[in-house]
Parts: structure tokens; sequence; C-alpha cells
């Protein structure tokens, strides 16, 4: 992953140079290319740049809550603009390629996108080929950022307790909930420093708890 990173800044200014200079037919084209998609790169560069900052892959300790909302922020930043950028170059090639329905007429916003049968119909084998054999990782995109739009945000767990450690996590939470009730605060940050102290933190992006392959990590978590 370090090593992938360290290529982020050149493949970005990569993507610049060649969008930037793209020959365009369609006027609102070249608006979607500057401000819809290199505008989108730029933040989700930074977004990158960030989550390495806040949290490098190395590390092991448990991160501060500011910490993962922060980690959350870019992360929650980068996938809706990964889902624009793909829809910001759905609309271009739509423009470019003169895509309409079946009655000549312009397609409406809910037909855009790589998938759409219209769309693919429009491409060459190749790519066709290529856009079917990724649909999975398309799926899995849209999956987050629907969940982000609509219904569960993606967040970053402070921590996760171990099953060895869950009876002790339990006792500390009810032990907890009886100083909340007697306003007894400096007794409530002990205790929760106790619980935090039992956990380990998981680098792993989620939304539902209740979600089939809710999970986007950079380890297994099968391992915890």
């Amino acid at each position: 992953m370090t090593d992938e990173f360290l290529q982020v800044g050149m493949k970005y200014q990569h993507l610049i140079s060649e969008y930037v200079t793209f020959s365009t037919t369609h006027p609102a084209s070249r608006e979607y290319i500057l401000h819809g998609f290199v505008r989108r790169l730029g933040t989700l560069q930074r977004c990158i740049q960030n989550v390495f900052a806040l949290y490098h892959p190395t590390r092991y300790d448990i991160p501060s809550r500011d910490t993962c909302i922060d980690l959350t922020i870019n992360l929650q930043s980068f996938v809706f603009n990964l889902f624009g950028c793909l829809d910001n170059l759905a609309r271009i090639w739509v423009m470019e390629r003169n895509v309409t329905n079946l009655k000549g007429n312009p397609l409406r916003d809910n037909q855009i996108g790589f998938l759409s049968e219209i769309v693919k119909a429009s491409y060459a084998a190749e790519f066709r080929t290529y856009i079917d054999e990724i649909q999975q990782w398309f799926s899995h995109l849209e999956n987050y950022r629907h969940a982000l739009a609509h219904r569960i945000p993606l967040y970053i767990a402070p921590f996760i307790i171990t099953p060895s450690n869950e009876a002790t996590f339990k006792s500390l939470e009810t032990e907890k909930e009886t100083a909340l009730r007697q306003r007894n605060f400096a007794l409530c940050d002990e205790l929760d420093a106790k619980q935090t102290s039992l956990g380990k933190f998981v680098p792993a992006m989620t939304h539902s708890l209740y979600a089939e392959d809710r999970y986007i990590s950079y380890i297994s978590t099968a391992n915890y």
C-alpha cells in the first residue's frame, strides 16, 4: 500500500494531462471534464493523502475519536466523489458519442451510466467485455454509495472487542451505566478507559452491521 501511495501523485498528474487535453465535440463535455471529473480527481487525491497522514497502514494502535471521525469524513468524501467521477465520465461518453434512446431522444439521467444497457450498446466489443468483467466492482461501489446517501453512513469503529474480552466489556458497560445514573463522571471515564484497553483497532470501513460483505479493509477482519 505504501508503494501504491507513492504513485498517487504521478497517476493524478497523468490523468489530469490526458483529460485537459482531450478534444471534445460537445460544449458541455468540457465543463464535465474540467469542473466535474478533474475537480473530483483532486479531491480523491487529497482524501488518500489525508487518510495516510491520519493513520498510516503501519500503525496498530487505537486512534483517538477525533482521528476516527476525520478518517470517516475523508472516506465518505472519497466514495461519493469516486462515484461522481464515474458518473461524469459516463455523461461525457454519452455526449461525445451522441448516445440516444431507440426513438433518437436524449437519455434520461437514470439511463446514463457505464452499466446502462443503452450506453453499453455504444461500446466497442473489447471495452464492453472489460466493463462486464468489472461489474462486481461497480456494484460494490454502488452499494456503499447508496448506503452513505440513503441508509447507514460509512464509518470506522473506534475499536472491536474479541470474544475472549466480550464478557468483561459488557460487565464494565453495566458498571458505567450505573455510574452515569449516579452522575459519577470520573468513574465513567475510568471505566471507559478500561473498556478501550480491551479493544483492538481494525482499519476497516463499514456501514450496516447486518449487511453482507459490508467491510472494506486493508487487512482481513477474519483475524480479529
